[in-house]
């Protein structure tokens, strides 16, 4: 009964939260969401432009440490482990796997600072550093984005009850700020996952593949409207590409003509602290 107060408290205190931040977001001078230091005075902006540039509190030394090169990733899986420049079509790490989506778009590398921004992600009540690090994979990546021409954006879906125990799944938020970056409409309910699976981190690349087999459904409700679209599913890390693979696989029996995966980090290996 406590955990369930407790996920219950966590919940109300998400929803107290991101109505606070949208309000101070209308003006504030903010702090760089990884070194805390002045980024300057945000004011509300008039511009109807198309091409106006999000608002992104994070200095430019820190971003720096965050992205990587275009050039160092592979054109497939955005993986840098096994890349030799000039970045091939696709590294020794994906050639080895068939996978059922057609490209990977990456802000970088899940180590170091980047690493550490997820992990505060993943933990924290509100939507700032969500929709912070998702503004940053638009701008940097906007040209390898746009170049999908995709349809329809769909969060990886957190079983419910892990949900409720978070109090909010990065992936939904992360996919929403892309949503009206691109002007693309996003589809949370597309995908569901109908069974809790054991946390990737700890078990081996085969076993992953086994471990999300049958773990999502597509939405009957939404079947109609998947047919022939093109599809960027969105998640915060790809490691093995188990799970977006497993939802791909999904998506394809529902008729969709192509699948993209947007993260902000590749993961290969154990990370580097």
């Amino acid at each position: 009964m406590s955990k369930l107060y407790s996920c219950f408290f966590r919940f109300i205190c998400l929803k107290l939260f991101n109505l606070r931040n949208q309000i101070l977001e209308l003006f504030y001078t903010s702090e760089c969401i990884v070194c805390y230091s002045d980024v300057g005075t945000r004011t509300l902006s008039v511009s109807n432009e198309s091409n106006a540039t999000p608002w992104i509190p994070l200095c430019s030394a820190c971003q720096e440490l965050i992205v990587l090169e275009e050039h160092k990733m592979c054109r497939f899986c955005a993986g840098s482990k096994y890349v030799k420049e000039p970045s091939p079509l696709k590294c020794n790490s994906c050639s080895k796997r068939k996978f059922l989506f057609q490209k990977v778009v990456a802000l970088g590398k899940y180590e170091g600072i980047l690493r550490y921004s997820i992990l505060k992600m993943k933990n924290e009540l509100t939507r700032n550093r969500s929709t912070v690090l998702a503004r940053l994979l638009y701008e940097i990546r906007r040209m390898q984005l746009e170049e999908l021409n995709v349809d329809l954006i769909i969060p990886v879906p957190m079983f419910r009850l892990r949900k409720f125990r978070r109090g909010v799944n990065s992936s939904e938020l992360i996919a929403q700020e892309l949503a009206i970056q691109m002007k693309v409409p996003i589809c949370h309910n597309a995908v569901r996952r109908i069974r809790a699976t054991q946390p990737q981190f700890f078990i081996s690349t085969k076993e992953r593949f086994l471990n999300v087999r049958n773990a999502f459904q597509i939405n009957p409700k939404r079947r109609n409207a998947l047919k022939d679209k093109r599809i960027l599913l969105v998640d915060d890390i790809l490691t093995s590409g188990a799970t977006c693979n497993e939802i791909s696989r999904i998506l394809l029996e529902a008729n969709v003509s192509a699948i993209f995966i947007a993260v902000l980090a590749r993961a290969e290996g154990r990370p580097k602290y």
